[in-house]
């Protein structure tokens, strides 16, 4: 990890995104995305980290009754990205300022042998990436290194929590916030 920021140092530890998660989601069991937050905070700087966490579907199931978009969200036909939020913190923060994105976008590019039956857990950004902050991506990286260098702190989020999208080329997403 970059010696110069603090990953996911939350006030409250995970129990913090538990209960904002909590809002959307039903979590049968948190640890999984514990571990995911853990093993993204090991990896965060290091190259050649893109290894993708997935979690079983019924792990973390959205909070709504509409049942088209939960047969959609159960379907094997369809690809459930969720992103977790970010919190990078400089040592001596003047403040948190929020990024937030639109969804968390994935394509059938990933090559997951447990995309099937999963969610694929990431980043807003693929900010844990360093290909992502490098990358096509990178932009987003350079302009929240000059904020964290400033003093502040920022946290990541996506105003949509869900993305799922056929398997097939002709598919359309589908979030719920």
């Amino acid at each position: 990890m970059n010696e110069e920021y603090e990953y996911c140092n939350f006030a409250n530890g995970y129990n913090s995104i538990k209960e904002i998660l909590s809002i959307a989601f039903e979590i049968n069991d948190f640890k999984p995305i514990e571990d995911a937050y853990t093993e993204f905070e090991k990896n965060f700087g290091m190259p050649g980290s893109e290894k993708l966490k997935t979690i079983v579907r019924q792990q973390m199931v959205p909070k709504t009754r509409d049942t088209i978009f939960l047969n959609h969200f159960n379907s094997d036909k369809q690809t459930v990205g969720i992103d977790l939020p970010v919190l990078i913190s400089s040592k001596e923060s003047k403040g948190v300022i929020f990024i937030l994105g639109e969804d968390p976008l994935r394509n059938d590019n990933y090559e997951n042998e447990n995309k099937v039956g999963s969610i694929i857990l990431s980043t807003p950004y693929g900010i844990h990436f360093e290909k992502c902050r490098k990358g096509r991506q990178k932009i987003y990286w350079l302009i929240s290194e000059l904020i964290l260098k400033m003093g502040y702190s920022l946290y990541y989020t996506d105003v949509n929590k869900i993305w799922i999208k056929r398997n097939y080329k002709d598919g359309e997403k589908e979030t719920i916030p």
